[in-house]
Formats: C-alpha cells, structure tokens, sequence
C-alpha cells in the first residue's frame, strides 16, 4: 500500500523531486553583496528558520524567500546594504518582483510567528545570535523600518559592504 501511495504521489509531482531551497540564494546573494560572514551566516541561520517555523517556501519562490532572510538579518544586526553603482536595490538581483513593501510584510510575518513560539526556541535563537554578535530586538525590530527603498545583470553589480546604520 505505501509503495503504491508513493508511485502516486511521484506520478502528481511530475518526478521532479528536486527542490529548490532559499540557502542556495542566500549564499549567492551575500556573496554579490560582500556581506559581512557574520551577516552571511545570520541570514542562512533565517533560511533554516524560516522552511522551520513557516510556511513561506510554500507560499514563495525561493529567492523571495532568500531575500526576507537577508533582509532580516540586516534589521537584526542593524546593517544596511547600500544601493548598487546602478542605483539598485540589492535585492532586485536576486529577484526582480521582490519590492520593499513585500520584504516589510514578511517581516512582519515572520515577527508574529515568533512572537508566538515557546520561550525555550526563542532563547535558542537568541543564542544563536548571540553568537554571531547579533541580537534580536523583536520589539525594536517591529518598530524599525530602514533598508534601502525598491530599486541588471548582478555578475556586473557593484555594491560597497554593508554599512552600519546609525
């Protein structure tokens, strides 16, 4: 009976079991941007998170989702990629529908899944963080609203390393 549900569930997916997950653009990203290790590693920890806690890899393609971690992370440790030398926003490289609207409505997804798991994964977070030097402030997280706006060929992107906002 399970070989036959599984031989069904093959057939419905078209065979195609390869999945695409946000890591992979993660990485890629962080690296066009020259993030910083620490930000890079913050923002991957996010993609673990975000295919754990919710469903947006459901809801969203991957690089959407990719975008969100580094977005994310950026807010969580107070850093802001600068506009490309094309005058882009960083995250139109990865993924031309992404806008800042839909980068904040994550956010603000995700901070209410959070805001609603148990203090003992909280505080594993939390550690993880404080591992990388960052720190999650999610009242101070939902309150701050400062990447660059929304904005090419991303193997000619420019960009500066992310700077600290003051």
């Amino acid at each position: 009976d399970l070989v036959i549900n599984e031989n069904v569930l093959l057939q419905t997916l078209g065979f195609d079991v390869a999945i695409d997950h946000p890591h992979t653009h993660v990485v890629r990203c962080c690296h066009l941007v020259k993030a910083s290790k620490d930000l890079a590693q913050t923002s991957y920890f996010m993609a673990s998170n975000s295919l754990h806690l919710t469903t947006m890899c459901l809801q969203y393609k991957p690089t959407v989702v990719a975008c969100f971690c580094i977005h994310l992370a950026c807010k969580w440790s107070n850093w802001e990629i600068p506009l490309s030398n094309e005058s882009k926003s960083w995250f139109w490289y990865v993924d031309r529908s992404v806008t800042q609207e839909l980068l904040e409505q994550l956010t603000d997804e995700f901070l209410r899944i959070f805001d609603k798991c148990p203090s003992r994964l909280k505080r594993k977070i939390s550690a993880n963080q404080n591992m990388t030097g960052y720190h999650i402030g999610v009242n101070e997280l939902a309150q701050k609203r400062a990447l660059p706006g929304p904005g090419a060929d991303p193997q000619h992107a420019s960009f500066q390393q992310p700077v600290a906002c003051n």
